[in-house]
């Protein structure tokens, strides 16, 4: 069972500016933090948005309002870093010039955004939370996946607010800002969309979405070319792109359908400020935490075809069990509990042989978003039910935690240059 690593996109401060189909408010932060924790895949989170996206400086300031302080102190949540210092970071980005720091710095909240994190540093240093920037060039990274898309055309992404001549006029404006050199490329890509596109807000809209999908599954990308992540299977959380369909061997013409597996019943009403018990779900040695590996193993073999679905119910209810007491909730027969279903038999037995399928699987509560996004193989099994309503989300605006192809990393990480 490959332990895995999300990147979280869906915290990037840039789309907080160029907001998709859902509010990153705490709500979802929270949400988000819980669906990963319960399902044991850990989270990644890069320093910039970790300052510059609200729903984290709340939760920062107000560790009580949320998991988040609980997660980094027991190692569930890793900081990708810069310089390992989350103190200094902020002053010497705005000292560079980048804007998004620049206001930080300059508003109320910083002095006492400052006072904690002075807290967690000696934290931070001591338990090796950090994890190092990618040694990739990321912004190089960003020009080839956003260039990935140049010969495409509006339609094929189902972007009906741009014409073909406003595509082909934001290509070649961005195409030309980046004669010397592959500096800040992302800002050069909005440079271009708000001069093409100034009297287009929806239009506006659509570019940045596409901008900020292709900037998450870069990060992916160099993420997972890096030698120190070799074993960790790399997830990115955004919004699903048809546009970037490839990298994850899911077909563009993607059919949505409900999965008739067994589920977790997750308890409701789950405090946000009750860090020995988020200390005891993440931990491996707690009862709770040999449990969720007992519940992820039965996965992958019912989804290799070595186990049975009996396994993996009986799996599935005592997890919930152990959820639902750990949490302090009885547990109800007749109760309708939240359906999780997690990423995790992704991870192996996935070489089969037989036709592929490929499949989202959602979560039932409305604001627990979907998880998954992946082709995989599977032999003699009726995996899909029949008739099931689908979504009210359409594919184009869903949240997913999208599992990466390892040989596309590898291809695409290749001829991304290493930063210097």
């Amino acid at each position: 069972m490959r332990p895995s690593l999300t990147y979280v996109g869906t915290l990037d401060d840039v789309v907080e500016r160029f907001p998709w189909q859902f509010d990153a408010d705490i709500n979802y932060f929270n949400q988000l933090l819980v669906r990963k924790a319960i399902l044991g895949e850990k989270i990644l989170i890069n320093d910039g948005y970790l300052f510059n996206n609200s729903a984290a400086r709340q939760a920062i300031l107000n560790p009580s309002c949320s998991p988040l302080t609980s997660l980094i102190e027991q190692g569930f949540v890793r900081i990708l870093s810069r310089n390992a210092d989350l103190v200094s970071l902020p002053e010497k980005m705005a000292d560079q010039g980048v804007a998004s720091f620049n206001v930080l710095k300059n508003s109320a909240e910083w002095p006492s955004l400052k006072r904690e994190l002075r807290k967690w540093q000696p934290l931070l240093e001591e338990t090796d939370n950090f994890i190092p920037w990618p040694e990739k060039h990321i912004s190089h990274g960003f020009d080839q996946m956003i260039m990935r898309l140049a010969e495409r055309t509006p339609e094929d992404l189902s972007i009906g607010s741009v014409s073909h001549d406003q595509w082909r006029r934001v290509f070649d404006l961005y195409d030309q800002s980046n004669r010397y050199d592959k500096e800040a490329t992302r800002t050069r890509w909005e440079s271009a969309v708000t001069e093409c596109l100034a009297d287009n807000l929806q239009g506006r809209l659509a570019m940045m979405h596409l901008a900020c999908e292709a900037y998450h599954y870069n990060f992916g990308v160099c993420l997972g070319s890096q030698p120190s992540l070799s074993k960790q299977q790399i997830l990115v959380e955004t919004r699903f792109s048809s546009a970037f369909a490839d990298l994850s061997k899911v077909d563009q013409e993607l059919q949505m359908q409900h999965v008739s597996i067994p589920g977790l019943r997750v308890p409701q009403n789950i405090s946000m400020n009750s860090g020995p018990k988020w200390a005891e779900l993440v931990s491996p040695f707690s009862d709770v935490g040999k449990q969720l590996r007992a519940y992820r193993q039965a996965q992958d073999d019912y989804f290799s075809g070595q186990g049975t679905e009996e396994c993996l119910t009986a799996e599935a209810r005592a997890y919930s069990k152990q959820l639902s007491s750990l949490f302090g909730e009885k547990q109800s027969e007749s109760a309708v509990g939240r359906i999780a279903i997690g990423v995790g038999f992704f991870a192996a037995g996935l070489m089969a042989a037989g036709p592929e399928v490929a499949a989202v699987l959602w979560l039932t509560e409305n604001y627990l978003y979907p998880t998954i996004t992946r082709k995989f193989k599977l032999r003699d099994r009726e995996f899909f039910s029949k008739n099931t309503a689908l979504p009210t989300q359409t594919v184009s605006s869903a949240l997913s935690s999208v599992v990466l192809d390892p040989v596309q990393i590898k291809e695409l990480a290749s001829t991304i240059p290493d930063f210097k």
